[in-house]
């Protein structure tokens, strides 16, 4: 059995996955005429990683770049 230190996922590549969430967010606001998202925020980790790939997303939409 091979000995690996790093956890499951943890190899993978966390620029394409944050790159498809960015799209799949800005898509999902296209499609439903929206205009933006409206997202419970905890203050923690993943509300964090929520709120930057939701703003990132609807920014470039925008023309803005973060």
């Amino acid at each position: 059995m091979k000995d690996n230190p790093q956890a499951p996922g943890m190899d993978r590549n966390w620029e394409d996955t944050a790159r498809q969430i960015h799209r799949f967010i800005a898509r999902q606001v296209d499609s439903t005429n929206t205009g933006g998202v409206v997202a419970g925020i905890s203050g923690g980790l993943d509300s964090a990683v929520l709120a930057f790939l939701a703003a990132k997303a609807l920014a470039s939409e925008a023309g803005t770049r973060y």
